[in-house]
């Protein structure tokens, strides 16, 4: 409901025109007048040795998922991570007037041993930079989230994967849903952050336990042990990779949704929120 913008595919677009949706006007596109299936061998190839090296628990099927994973987003690739690592001793003044004293807010910079590491996001239009290969692969995967949320009734959902009381025709094939696990005792409390088959998943806490989770749910703090980064321990004048207990407080109610109560295991409800236009 209301008029919106934003950046679609044209299969995203022929959906949303299927279900009455109106184009109001398009400010910019980009045609493209040929069509292939790049890629499709190899990604078939790697997915197989990958089926076969996870039928043998060889560990070498990790590296398949890995090429896979890295073909997707090489081509939608923006930044470059630059890494510099010098020896501290090997520092001029003004390197080590930097190091210490300079603003280091913005920096990911690290102290290893007798090295100072900094990593830096370069922005950059590589040659083999062509986002609209990755484009079609996430729009296609929404598309068929959604092909989901029509026939099944998801209690929860992600990029990937669908809770559901009900039955998915399941298959291992590239593509396909599989059925990872079955659970009896399930608790979402918004995107990112559920309690199911005895795991955890909390965005923003560092390896979370079921300890961490009902916590949260108790309206208390999670407390973590971490190690400082330098920018950190200079402001807190102590020595770089000290161990410090960290306390996160999380809200459970998210701003995806409208919810009429504080979050509630017993009473959970909220509502989809409404863009609304005036004429």
């Amino acid at each position: 409901m209301g008029v919106f913008k934003g950046t679609w595919n044209n299969n995203e677009l022929r959906l949303a025109k299927s279900k009455g949706y109106k184009i109001r006007q398009i400010h910019n596109q980009i045609y493209y007048t040929h069509t292939d299936f790049l890629f499709k061998d190899y990604i078939s190839k790697l997915y197989n040795t990958r089926k076969e090296y996870k039928s043998k628990d060889n560990p070498m099927e990790l590296v398949q998922k890995l090429l896979m994973n890295s073909l997707y987003g090489k081509f939608a690739q923006r930044y470059m991570t630059k890494l510099s690592l010098k020896r501290i001793d090997d520092l001029d003044d003004k390197e080590k007037e930097d190091l210490l004293f300079g603003d280091m807010e913005e920096r990911d910079v690290e102290i290893i041993g007798d090295y100072v590491s900094e990593k830096e996001n370069v922005e950059f239009d590589g040659l083999f930079s062509f986002p609209i290969l990755s484009s079609y692969i996430s729009s296609w995967a929404r598309i068929r989230m959604y092909e989901y949320i029509e026939k099944y009734e998801p209690l929860y959902m992600d990029t990937d994967s669908i809770f559901t009381i009900q039955e998915i025709p399941e298959s291992k094939e590239l593509g396909m849903m599989k059925l990872e696990y079955e659970s009896d005792d399930s608790i979402f409390v918004k995107p990112k952050m559920y309690f199911t088959n005895n795991k955890v998943k909390m965005k923003g806490v560092s390896r979370p336990s079921v300890h961490d989770f009902n916590d949260v749910l108790n309206g208390k703090t999670v407390k973590k042990m971490r190690f400082t980064k330098l920018s950190e321990s200079i402001k807190r004048a102590i020595k770089p990779n000290t161990k410090i207990i960290q306390e996160k407080f999380m809200f459970l109610e998210d701003n995806k949704r409208c919810w009429d109560s504080v979050f509630d295991l017993s009473r959970q409800e909220s509502k989809p929120r409404v863009v609304k236009h005036e004429a």
